[in-house]
């Protein structure tokens, strides 16, 4: 029996580098977001603060601090009746401008589901069988024939995320389609947003 031919010198260096960049690349787009994050903060608060104050003693790390204390009072705000009546103001506001209805009211939908998503428990995350495929999904409207007005009683409203995007499909199918999933909606999004190519350490 022959023996499989040796790869040359530089193809093995090449297939080395390559495995290094991929094992690296995950940990530098990580390290490089939240540089990103941090300085983007940063040099608006700092800004913000020189343009309130010019005499402000600013120094860095200044800016993550005003933030999270921002964030902090947002928080504690719209905890109070007042406040929440002002944001539904608001918001019955912006739903009537066109085409600022469209994008609010779609980013503000969004991030309730993300929320939503993270306070969800086990067998919130599905299996959605469309024909001979099944298909990740997270259940969003349990009543969607009342929503949509069509008198179903069993259909169902679920979110199909598409992978390594933010997106996805809306579809209405029958209660009786969904497997409900004994994983949590967290790692079932994790799955459905990467393909399905989770690492077995996050498994466990």
């Amino acid at each position: 029996m022959s023996e499989t031919p040796k790869a040359s010198l530089p193809k093995r260096m090449l297939l080395i580098a390559a495995q290094g960049i991929l094992t690296i690349f995950p940990l530098v787009v990580t390290i490089y977001l939240v540089y990103w994050f941090v300085t983007s903060v940063e040099g608006g608060v700092r800004s913000l603060l020189e343009f309130i104050n010019p005499d402000v003693k600013y120094f860095y790390g200044l800016g993550i601090i005003v933030g999270i204390g921002v964030l902090l009072g947002v928080g504690w705000l719209v905890q109070a009746y007042f406040v929440r009546k002002l944001i539904k103001l608001g918001d019955a506001i912006l739903e009537r401008i066109p085409v600022i209805k469209t994008i609010y009211v779609g980013l503000r939908d969004f991030v309730g589901f993300m929320s939503m998503t993270k306070k969800q428990t086990e067998g919130s995350a599905v299996l959605v069988t469309i024909g001979d495929k099944r298909f990740i999904g997270f259940i969003t409207d349990h009543n969607a024939g009342k929503t949509l007005n069509t008198g179903e009683a069993d259909l169902v409203g679920v979110y199909l995320p598409l992978g390594y995007m933010i997106g996805g499909y809306v579809v209405y199918v029958d209660r009786n389609s969904l497997t409900r999933l004994t994983i949590g909606s967290e790692d079932a999004m994790r799955i459905a947003l990467t393909g399905g190519m989770t690492s077995e350490k996050s498994k466990e």
